[in-house]
């Protein structure tokens, strides 16, 4: 996220009361780039957040601060259907043995 956030420390207010960065460019009170809407956009003003789904302050949502959702996706799927797997050997191991007159 740290792409679409614009430095803070130079930001100033122009004279319509709205918050910029050292290059002139909109900015919320948290330091990211805004649209006239106040939607959070990247640097060639694409929308990246909604401001609907901004926190009260202006920032962020928690969950995508914290990167629950860049986890790899890959790793987790592949250990689902490990443990799959690993529930179908023993289902057929206990059918297996059911079946054992000798057990």
């Amino acid at each position: 996220m740290k792409w679409i956030l614009s430095v803070i420390l130079c930001s100033k207010k122009t004279r319509d009361g709205y918050l910029v960065d050292s290059k002139g460019r909109k900015v919320n009170s948290k330091g990211y780039l805004i649209d006239d809407f106040g939607n959070i956009v990247n640097k060639r003003k694409g929308k990246v957040f909604d401001k609907r789904l901004l926190e009260d302050d202006g920032e962020i949502p928690k969950v995508f601060r914290a990167g629950l959702l860049r986890k790899d996706t890959y790793d987790s799927f592949s250990q689902l259907m490990s443990e799959i797997e690993d529930l179908e050997r023993l289902q057929e191991m206990e059918e297996v043995n059911q079946n054992d007159p000798r057990i």
